[in-house]
């Protein structure tokens, strides 16, 4: 088994911007998706969530 030369330096990971860029998109149209659901399925529900937060 051969033996290295020191310690291995760990780098910081660079921050990938596609990836934030994807979880933005999923985000977005993940809630505009549920909204539509829950506007279609479960008007009531709807009407309670958006008594609550300032949507509209």
């Amino acid at each position: 088994m051969p033996r290295s030369d020191g310690p291995i330096e760990l780098s910081s990971p660079r921050i990938d911007w596609r990836s934030w860029l994807a979880l933005a998109w999923v985000i977005a149209f993940g809630s505009l998706y549920a909204r539509m659901v829950l506007q279609e399925r479960a008007p009531g529900l709807w009407d309670l969530i958006r008594g609550f937060l300032p949507l509209d």
